[in-house]
C-alpha cells in the first residue's frame, strides 16, 4: 500500500477537507441562529443553512451539496422547528423539510450541471487547441469569435486581440494563383450563408508577409434545434495521399526541391535508417531515428522553414519524395550496391559528392545542417566544412554505451562481444563529429552525462532536448471509449505492454521475470512486448533467443506475445487498450512510444530513468529500485492493474506532461530557439515561435 499512499495521499486530503468544510458551515450557520432566534421564533428555520448548501455545491460540487441538505436538516428539525430540542416532526415542520429538500436539491443538480459544463468547454477548448489544423469560428455576423493555436501561428494573429474582428479584416487570404484578394468574398458568404461558392484551396497570407498554401473547409455551426450559430472555417496544409502523391503540391513545376523558395532553409542528414513520407506501417510502436526526424522536420516546416532531408537510396525508391508542405525527402546513392548500416561510412565518400554536386546545382542555401547518428554525423562533418554552414549533431545512440551493453550481456553468456572493432571505429568517428560540430544535442539527461564523462564535450557545447510526439493524434479518451478499444482488440483480460530493446538483456530479462510475479496472483494477465525483430543484429538475436528459452523456462509461452508491428493508424488505440505500460532500456535515449502512450492516458511505468528526467512525468516514486528488482516491478504492476484510482492517477499525471512542452511543436520551438543562440549566424523567419536576440542573417555558402 506504500505506493497506493503516496500517489492518493493528497487526493484524500482534499476529501476529507470538503467534509470538514460541511460540518464547519452547518456549524456555523446554527451558531449564528442561536443570537437571532427569539426575533425569528419559528419562521424560517433553514434561513442560515440555506447558503451554506449553495456555497458547497458549488465548490465541491453535488454530492456534497446533497450531503450539506441532508446535515442541515437535523439541527433545524432539533433547534429551530417546534417541538423545540426533540426530532419531532410536525406537519408543517415537514412542509418546511420538504422545500428545503427541494431546494437543496435543485441547487446541488445545477452545480453539477454547470461543473460538467465548464468541463466540457474546457474540453472542447483543450481538443481544438491541439488539433493540427488551422481552425477559426464566427459568428453568423462574420465575427471572429475563436481561433486555435495552429490559427494563431498560420496568422500570426493574437487571439484575444482577433476576436470579435471581422474575418475579411483581420485574415489576408489569396486565390491560389496568388494575385486575387478573397477577403471580401469570404466575408460576404459567411454572412449570406454561401459558404458552397468559396475557392476550396486559396493561400493564407501572415501579418508579416509569409505565404502558405492551404485547403479550407468551411461549415455551419448549428444548434440541436438546427438553428446557425456561426461558421467555423479549417485551414489544412495536406499531406501525401495513399498512393504516395502529394495532395496539394507545393512544389513549382520544374522545380522539385522548391529552390527558388525565399523562406529559411534547414537539411537534415540522416542516412542510417530507410525514410518515407508514408507513415510506415510495418514499423515497431518504439519511436526511432525515422520518426524523429520526420516529426522534427513537419514542426519545422510549420514554422515557416523549407526543410531538405538527405538520406541514401534504397532499391527503386523516388530520388525526391514530397513529406508535405515544405518538407521533402531527398535520396542518393550510397556505393554501387546494397550497403549494411554497419558499413555505411565506407561509402560517405560517394554520398558527399553527389549530395554536393546537387546542392550547388541547385544554389541551395542552408541555414544549418541538423544530423543525426554517427555516420550522418560524418556525412554533414564534411558538408558543413565544404559549405561554411553550421553544423548541429543529434547522436540518438552511443558506441560508449553500446559497447558496455555488448560486454556486459558477453560477460552473463560468457562469450566475447564479436564487434570490438566496430565499436572503436565508431567511437574514434564520434569524438571527431563531436570536435568539429557546433553543437551536440542530446535526447535524454543520461546520454547528456555519457557525453560529458565519456567524450569530454564542454557543457556550454552540449544541450538536451528530448523527443516529442504528435498530440493531434496521441490524447487520452473517456473510460467508455477506452472499453470500446479493448473489445476492439479482444482484450478482456489485464494487459501489459512494454517497449523493449534487445541491445539491453537485463531489462528484457527484469520485464519477463516481472511478469512472472504478476503471473502468479494474477493468472490471466497477458504481456505484449513490442520488439523489431526483423533486422536484428547477431548479438540482439542471441538475446531473443535466450529471452524465448526463458519464458518457457518460466512456463509463460502462452502469455507472452511478442508484437514486431503496430499499424500506424492503431498505434493510439494500442497504448489506450492497455492497463499499464513499461518502459525497458533505452539508457540512452527516452523512446517516443512511451511518450505517446502516457499522452493516451495509459499509465506508464519507466524502468530506467531517462524519460523520467527528461519529461518530469511526477512519477519517480515509481521508478525506485525498479532497475534490478523484478519482484518490486511485478508488485508495483499488480498494484496499478487492482487500483482503479491509482490508474487514474497515474494517467492524470502523465497526459499532463507529456503536453507540457514534449509535443513536436514544443520541441522544435526549443530546437530553433537553442540553435539559434548557439550559432548567431540566422534570424528566425516572423511568427516561429521563438525569439533569439542578436541571430543575424546566413552567411552560408553555396
Amino acid at each position: 500500500m506504500t505506493i497506493n499512499k503516496a500517489l492518493s495521499h493528497d487526493q484524500h486530503r482534499v476529501q476529507w477537507s470538503h467534509y470538514g468544510w460541511v460540518l464547519g458551515g452547518i456549524l456555523v450557520a446554527t451558531l449564528i441562529r442561536f443570537p437571532v432566534q427569539p426575533i425569528l421564533r419559528d419562521v424560517a428555520p433553514f434561513l442560515f443553512y440555506l447558503p451554506v448548501v449553495i456555497a458547497v455545491a458549488i465548490a465541491f460540487g453535488q454530492r456534497f451539496g446533497l450531503l450539506a441538505t441532508a446535515l442541515s436538516v437535523l439541527p433545524a428539525n432539533y433547534f429551530w422547528m417546534p417541538p423545540e430540542n426533540s426530532f419531532e416532526v410536525t406537519w408543517s415542520g415537514a412542509v418546511h423539510m420538504l422545500d428545503f429538500s427541494v431546494a437543496g436539491l435543485s441547487v446541488s443538480w445545477l452545480s453539477e450541471a454547470g461543473r460538467k459544463r465548464k468541463q466540457l468547454q474546457e474540453h472542447l477548448r483543450a481538443t481544438l487547441a491541439s488539433v493540427g489544423d488551422a481552425i477559426v469560428t464566427t459568428d453568423c455576423c462574420g465575427r471572429i469569435v475563436y481561433l486555435n493555436s495552429m490559427a494563431e501561428v498560420l496568422t500570426e494573429l493574437d487571439g484575444p486581440t482577433a476576436i470579435g474582428c471581422m474575418l475579411g479584416s483581420a485574415l489576408t487570404l489569396l486565390a491560389e494563383d496568388g494575385r486575387q484578394v478573397l477577403n471580401g468574398t469570404f466575408q460576404v458568404a459567411v454572412n449570406n450563408d454561401d459558404i458552397e461558392s468559396l475557392p476550396r484551396r486559396l493561400i493564407v497570407c501572415s501579418k508579416s508577409g509569409r505565404r502558405y498554401r492551404v485547403e479550407q473547409r468551411t461549415s455551419r455551426i448549428l444548434d440541436p434545434s438546427g438553428r446557425k450559430l456561426g461558421m467555423a472555417i479549417l485551414f489544412h496544409q495536406p499531406e501525401p495521399d495513399p498512393e504516395g502523391l502529394p495532395a496539394f503540391d507545393p512544389v513549382k513545376p520544374g522545380d522539385p526541391l522548391n529552390a527558388a523558395s525565399p523562406l529559411p532553409r534547414i537539411a537534415m542528414i540522416c542516412i542510417h535508417g530507410a525514410l518515407t513520407a508514408r507513415p510506415v506501417g510495418d514499423a515497431p510502436a518504439t519511436g526511432g531515428l525515422a520518426a524523429y526526424v520526420l516529426g522534427l522536420s513537419k514542426r519545422l516546416a510549420q514554422m515557416g522553414y523549407e526543410i531538405d532531408i538527405w538520406t541514401r537510396k534504397l532499391e527503386d525508391q523516388p530520388e525526391i519524395e514530397v513529406v508535405g508542405a515544405q518538407v521533402r525527402i531527398i535520396r542518393l546513392p550510397c556505393g554501387r550496391s546494397f550497403i549494411s548500416p554497419d558499413r555505411l561510412s565506407e561509402c560517405l565518400p560517394d554520398w558527399n559528392e553527389n549530395a554536393l554536386r546537387l546542392i550547388r546545382a541547385h544554389q541551395l542555401k542552408y541555414e544549418f545542417l541538423n544530423s543525426h547518428y554517427w555516420d550522418g554525423g560524418l556525412a554533414a562533418r564534411h558538408l558543413s566544412r565544404m559549405l561554411g554552414v553550421p553544423h548541429i549533431h543529434t547522436p540518438h545512440a552511443l558506441g560508449v554505451w553500446k559497447k558496455r551493453q555488448a560486454e556486459a550481456d558477453a560477460r552473463e553468456s560468457a562469450a566475447r562481444p564479436d564487434a570490438e572493432p566496430s565499436f572503436t571505429k565508431r567511437i574514434v568517428s564520434e569524438r571527431s563529429i563531436f570536435a568539429t560540430a557546433d553543437l551536440i544535442v542530446a535526447t535524454s539527461p543520461q546520454q547528456q552525462e555519457v557525453l560529458f564523462r565519456d567524450y569530454g564535450l564542454r557543457p556550454e557545447k552540449c544541450r538536451m532536448i528530448p523527443p516529442g510526439y504528435d498530440e493531434s493524434r496521441f490524447f487520452s479518451v473517456n473510460d467508455s471509449a477506452r472499453l470500446t478499444i479493448r473489445r476492439r482488440f479482444g482484450f478482456q483480460m489485464p494487459v501489459i505492454q512494454a517497449v523493449a530493446s534487445l541491445a539491453d538483456n537485463r531489462s528484457c530479462e527484469l520485464l519477463v521475470r516481472a511478469f512472472a510475479v504478476v503471473s502468479e496472483q494474477m493468472p490471466q494477465a497477458i504481456f505484449q512486448v513490442l520488439v523489431d525483430r526483423k533486422a536484428l543484429a547477431p548479438q540482439e538475436a542471441a538475446v531473443f533467443i535466450r529471452l524465448r528459452a526463458l519464458i518457457s523456462e518460466l512456463g509463460l509461452a502462452r502469455k507472452v506475445a511478442f508484437e514486431s508491428a503496430v499499424p500506424d493508424h492503431q498505434r493510439a488505440d494500442f497504448y489506450r487498450a492497455a492497463d499499464v505500460f513499461v518502459l525497458a532500456g533505452w539508457e540512452g535515449s527516452a523512446p517516443m512510444a512511451a511518450l505517446e502512450a502516457m499522452a493516451c492516458g495509459t499509465p506508464t511505468v519507466p524502468i530506467t530513468r531517462g524519460l523520467l528526467q527528461a519529461a518530469d512525468s511526477g512519477q519517480s516514486d515509481l521508478a525506485a529500485d525498479l532497475c534490478s528488482n523484478p519482484e518490486t516491478l511485478g508488485n508495483v504492476l499488480l498494484e496499478i492493474i487492482k487500483d482503479s484510482e491509482l490508474r487514474s492517477e497515474l494517467s492524470l499525471k502523465g497526459t499532463r506532461q507529456a503536453g507540457n512542452g514534449l509535443t513536436w511543436a514544443g520541441i522544435a520551438r526549443e530546437f530553433i530557439t537553442l540553435a539559434g543562440n548557439k550559432n548567431g549566424r540566422f534570424q528566425l523567419p516572423p511568427g516561429s515561435g521563438a525569439v533569439v536576440p542578436g541571430a543575424q542573417p546566413a552567411d552560408s555558402a553555396s
